[in-house]
């Protein structure tokens, strides 16, 4: 019997990352972290492709997690960190971040934005219970206040507009994100 399980969730698995169901636009994500409300110095941290997750099942690659890509660029000396991702498949990353953030006693304000019309209420109990914050938008032209960035006061859904198409050049180029 267990060996029926396991087969029916190898197929299952490579069913779904092998679909064409699943978007092809999305071949990758990426999360993107700020500190200190400092749109200049924004990191794009990329997560799991669907070609890197294929490789994996395979057997022919070895994976980061993503929750410790994430972290690892975390300074822990920030007084506040926005994480802004793009893709629910992210999802289990940003919880398994925040959990490793209160686990690790993080004394600064976390802030998660996100853009998908599936609202993750675990993750936003997990924040508000530690007095962080969790914002979900449909469209990013939704997002409401300014930031500083470039020198000049802009809004915040233009600077991830910004943002969102340095992501494109660079993931069309194959090349690591540094803004």
């Amino acid at each position: 019997m267990k060996k029926w399980i396991l087969l029916f969730l190898i197929i299952f698995g490579n069913c779904l990352i092998f679909s064409d169901e699943v978007s092809n636009e999305k071949l990758y994500s990426n999360v993107l972290k700020v500190e200190n409300d400092n749109y200049d110095t924004v990191i794009g941290i990329p997560t799991h492709s669907k070609e890197e997750l294929k490789a994996f099942i395979i057997g022919e690659a070895a994976l980061e997690s993503d929750r410790d890509k994430i972290y690892k660029n975390i300074s822990k000396n920030a007084n506040k960190v926005t994480l802004i991702y793009f893709d629910s498949k992210d999802n289990w990353a940003i919880k398994e971040v925040v959990k490793l953030l209160k686990k690790k006693k993080f004394k600064g304000q976390v802030e998660v934005i996100t853009f998908f019309y599936n609202e993750s209420k675990n993750l936003r109990n997990m924040l508000e219970k530690n007095g962080w914050t969790y914002s979900g938008y449909g469209e990013i032209d939704s997002i409401s206040g300014t930031v500083m960035y470039d020198g000049t006061e802009k809004s915040k859904s233009e600077i991830i507009k910004i943002f969102l198409e340095k992501i494109k050049r660079t993931l069309e180029n194959n090349k690591i994100i540094i803004y």
